[in-house]
C-alpha cells in the first residue's frame, strides 16, 4: 500500500504538470505577440528595454489587439501558477506548491536571455515545486516532500 501511495502521488504530479505545460504551450503557439514581465490578476508590467526579459508573468496577445490577452503569472503569496484572460474576470489556479520566483524568460534561439523585444523569441518556462511525498505521513518538521524541476521552451508557430 505504501508503494502504491508513493507511485500514485508521483504519477498524479507528472500528469498535472504535463497538463499545465500543454495549456501554456497551446496559448503561446497561437499568440501573435508575447511579453515577459511581472504581473498579477489585475496588472502586468512589461520588462524595460535593455533589461533581462525574465519575470513572474507572461502575457500573450492572440491577435494584434493589445486589449485582448491571456496572462499567466506566478502568485508568490499563494505559491501557485495562475491564468487569466481579458474580459473574463476569472482567475484559474493551474499549478500549486511552486517555490520559484521567476517562471518565464525570453530567450533567443541559442538560449541567451533577451534584453529587447526580438520577434523570434523563445519562451522558457520554469516550474519548481514541492509536493508532499507520503500523503499518510505527518506534515511539518521531518515530513517528506518531493521536489520537482520542470522546464520547457516554447515558440510561436507563425513568426511574422
Amino acid at each position: 500500500m505504501r508503494t502504491f501511495n508513493i507511485t500514485s502521488t508521483r504519477v498524479s504530479a507528472s500528469d498535472n504538470a504535463r497538463k499545465v505545460l500543454n495549456r501554456v504551450r497551446d496559448d503561446v503557439r497561437s499568440g501573435k505577440l508575447l511579453c515577459v514581465g511581472n504581473g498579477s490578476s489585475t496588472v502586468f508590467t512589461h520588462i524595460a528595454p535593455n533589461s533581462p526579459h525574465q519575470g513572474n508573468a507572461l502575457q500573450i496577445y492572440p491577435t494584434t489587439d493589445t486589449n485582448v490577452f491571456i496572462r499567466y503569472f506566478l502568485d508568490t503569496a499563494t505559491q501557485t501558477l495562475k491564468r487569466t484572460a481579458s474580459g473574463t474576470g476569472q482567475v484559474q489556479v493551474l499549478a500549486p506548491y511552486l517555490t520559484n520566483q521567476i517562471a518565464f524568460i525570453a530567450e533567443d534561439f541559442a538560449g541567451n536571455t533577451l534584453t529587447n523585444d526580438q520577434n523570434n523569441r523563445v519562451i522558457k518556462m520554469i516550474l519548481d515545486f514541492h509536493q508532499w511525498e507520503f500523503p499518510v505521513a505527518q506534515v511539518g518538521a521531518g515530513a517528506f516532500y518531493d521536489y520537482c524541476h520542470l522546464q520547457t521552451r516554447i515558440t510561436r508557430r507563425t513568426i511574422e
